[in-house]
């Protein structure tokens, strides 16, 4: 779905070796990015091997099935964050009973941790769900604009410039 890259293209954007005293090295990163990013395959591109094809064949199910497990772990991740929240919020109270405030700052700040990972965990589920559901038609579509480019340009690049039977020059 939307031609992710791999983790060959994640370790080669991430290398750090060449900039290990560069103090701009989020250039070096974000460029490596932006050229991986370009050289993925588009929505209108044909095909280059069976290898993209076949990967295409499986994206409809690979990756909703990626997307949901996903979503499912950062659903998960939100009730232990929640659980959390209840048990910080527990001693919070039992600090506001015992007058101690040290217990209390500690209980905040968890309150406050837990807070801000039970909002991100649930931007990630709903960001999961909505990947899951977008990726079938987009995935469904991808195979049938490529496959016909693929046909088109393969039935139009049949003359080529220095072929003998070409009528004009």
């Amino acid at each position: 779905m939307f031609h992710l890259i791999g983790w060959y293209e994640i370790s080669d954007i991430l290398d750090l070796n060449d900039e290990a005293e560069d103090e701009n090295y989020l250039s070096g990163i974000m460029q490596r990015a932006v050229s991986k990013y370009r050289e993925r395959p588009g929505f209108f591109t044909p095909y280059q091997n069976g290898n993209e094809f076949a990967g295409e064949l499986v994206a409809p199910i690979w990756y909703p099935l990626a997307s949901t497990i996903g979503a499912a772990l950062m659903a998960f991740t939100a009730l232990i964050a929640a659980c959390y929240f209840v048990g910080f919020l527990l001693y919070g109270l039992a600090s506001i009973i015992m007058m101690s405030a040290e217990h209390r700052n500690t209980a905040l700040e968890g309150i406050a941790n837990s807070l801000t990972l039970e909002g991100l965990t649930l931007l990630g589920t709903v960001a999961g769900a909505l990947l899951t559901v977008l990726s079938i038609p987009h995935s469904l579509l991808s195979i049938v604009t490529r496959s016909t480019v693929t046909v088109v340009t393969g039935t139009t690049d049949c003359g080529e410039d220095n072929d003998s039977f070409l009528i004009y020059r």
